[in-house]
């Protein structure tokens, strides 16, 4: 183990010195709900950087920032048609299986027209370095020559293809799609090129690809099988001058849409045997899929891997977010929060000069100017993540409150001026400390509504915004400003305290014990079908009926005030959950279908 890290820490400096990854802010996907029903980490790309720079890898100019790559780049591979319709909501929702009203058409698109130019610049670095570069967003295999498909709208590595061809690079290519799903897209774009060879490792069966030589594995395939046929395909593989990596995330055990059963360590040794098998060859690597709380984690892990031939394992906490947002918090001048410059006339001066009644100037906690607090939404990416989804015009409103201090975010949708956040804290006394208790806290996108696979919660008006980690770190960051102890919060419903649960503990450690066997013995259903039933009184604790305890959580700053995770898992054991009954309707695992032992097709 000592060896190990002193072997990263040895990589950290003696490192490739052409590191090359593209990343762009706008890589995250403007459309919240998507996060919400499959499981997709829309903040994968966000995460790698971050973390990878945290943990010393990666410098700022390691990162380079493409722009939107052009249409007529696209009219190499895709049709006319297929490009006009990009421009309707009807043709994007059904791409992302969401509903019209969901899609900002213009960020949509720009998301998915940054990655294509990013996998297009990361082929040129690759081939003028003769080494690996990444694009932290692409390996959009399903899309077809003329209709998008399964989350990509645009091929980019076909696309890429045609403008190397284009530009007089005729040399052999190589595609080595690990995605857990077949490049259907990319076999249609691709079948006529005969310097081209796709090989592929599929959880799915889909039939026969034309020009793929594809081996299509049994569900739940383990690390040891996985590798096996891995090491066959590359040893199948010809010689190539560049080679394009899908390192799919979405190879992992319990992934929503994948049906393997890899490890991330699995996924890891992956990234060693195709790193191994391209040492100082041009390689593009891209992360395809990934639809899982862990995709983040495959990815930055790839990124260690492949660039940096480091074996560090990836931390299991949302911390890139938490590093991302300390620095944040460092480089935001104090005096422009609460506006701590002397004035030139003093309330007292104004009501004795002019003689009346000075303005009341309200200062959230008594801290936080309205301006204040507008420019921290900017700084922490709040105000602009809210922009793509389509929101402008924000403003910013404080007033007391009986029970605390209210903040609110209201912002122009069209003609209508919307509140999007809301929240109401106070400062309050706890066995550490003060604290910050949240007595109201709520995200809202009323652009938004619900539908019959994504209902109503119970306590909801309209769908959420997908910002709640970012909004609790926020929060948990002016506890830090004002010097207090942490956040405290009571949750009305298991929902809130679940999507809580990497944040927050129940105060009392038994209650805590109890929260831990619930998620326990509930792990293979869903979040909606669990709060359903907790409502509904349909839940059994050891065998009696058990309502929902809406007890006290904490979030302290000194993690030495927090529970023992093992002490609590051991009293957990004293406690059994059992649902009554399911949802009338619980969502289910997209199934696919799948075949006892792995089947190699060669290409055709």
């Amino acid at each position: 183990m000592a060896f190990k890290r002193w072997f990263n820490r040895i990589g950290r400096k003696i490192r490739n010195p052409h590191v090359s990854i593209w990343y762009h802010p706008d890589y995250r996907l403007p459309v919240p709900s998507i996060g919400a029903f499959s499981g997709m980490e829309l903040r994968r790309a966000d995460y790698v950087v971050w973390e990878a720079t945290a943990l010393g890898f990666l410098k700022t100019t390691d990162i380079k920032t493409p722009t939107k790559i052009p249409y007529h780049l696209l009219a190499k591979v895709h049709s006319q048609k297929m490009l006009d319709s990009l421009a309707s909501t009807k043709a994007l929702a059904r791409t992302f299986s969401v509903q019209e009203w969901e899609i900002p058409v213009d960020q949509v698109l720009r998301t998915m027209r940054l990655a294509c130019q990013g996998t297009l610049k990361a082929a040129r670095a690759a081939l003028h370095f003769q080494g690996p570069t990444f694009n932290l967003l692409g390996g959009f295999h399903h899309a077809h020559i003329d209709k998008p498909g399964g989350y990509c709208l645009v091929n980019d590595i076909a696309v890429t293809i045609a403008q190397l061809r284009a530009q007089g690079f005729h040399e052999h290519i190589n595609i080595l799609d690990l995605d857990a799903h077949p490049p259907d897209g990319t076999a249609d774009c691709l079948y006529q090129d005969p310097k081209v060879w796709i090989g592929s490792l599929s959880g799915s069966d889909w039939g026969e690809l034309p020009g793929v030589d594809e081996t299509v594995l049994p569900e739940g395939c383990s690390d040891q099988v996985y590798s096996q046929a891995l090491a066959l395909l590359l040893k199948r593989a010809p010689q190539a001058r560049l080679t394009f990596v899908i390192a799919g995330g979405d190879i992992i055990k319990g992934d929503r849409h994948g049906l393997l059963g890899l490890t991330l360590e699995g996924a890891r040794i992956r990234d060693r045997m195709v790193a191994r098998h391209l040492k100082k060859q041009a390689s593009v690597w891209v992360p395809g899929g990934g639809y899982h709380k862990d995709s983040w984690r495959v990815l930055t892990g790839t990124v260690l891997t492949v660039l940096f031939n480091s074996s560090m394992k990836i931390p299991k906490t949302d911390r890139p977010l938490k590093h991302h947002y300390r620095q944040v918090f460092h480089s935001i001048d104090v005096k422009d929060l609460h506006g701590q410059v002397e004035p030139l006339l003093t309330e007292q001066d104004v009501e004795e000069f002019f003689g009346i009644a000075a303005p009341v100037n309200l200062r959230f906690l008594d801290y936080y100017t309205t301006e204040g607090i507008e420019l921290a939404l900017f700084k922490y990416g709040i105000l602009t993540n809210l922009r793509r989804l389509g929101y402008s015009r924000f403003k910013i409103e404080i007033r007391k409150t009986a029970t605390g201090d209210m903040v609110r975010l209201k912002a122009r949708s069209g003609r209508l001026k919307q509140t999007l956040f809301e929240a109401i804290l106070r400062i309050t006394d706890s066995k550490h400390g003060p604290m910050l208790f949240i007595d109201w806290f709520t995200l809202r996108n009323p652009r938004e509504d619900f539908k019959p696979d994504r209902p109503k919660l119970p306590g909801q008006e309209v769908p959420g915004l997908g910002m709640s980690k970012e909004a609790i770190e926020i929060m948990f960051i002016m506890a830090k400003r004002l010097e207090l102890k942490g956040l405290l919060f009571k949750p009305s419903w298991y929902h809130i305290a679940y999507t809580m649960r990497h944040f927050f503990q129940f105060s009392d450690k038994d209650r805590h014990a109890r929260f831990l066997a619930l998620i326990r013995d509930t792990k293979n259903m869903e979040l909606l079908d669990v709060t359903l039933a907790m409502a509904e009184n349909q839940v059994l604790l050891n065998g009696k009926p058990y309502q929902w305890e809406a007890m006290e959580m904490n979030y302290y700053t000194n993690k030495e005030h927090r529970h023992n995770k093992k002490e609590c898992l051991e009293l957990s054991k004293a406690y059994s959950f059992e649902i009554k009954k399911h949802s009338d309707t619980p969502r289910k695992r997209q199934q696919s279908q799948v075949i006892p032992d792995w089947v190699h097709r060669n290409r055709s």
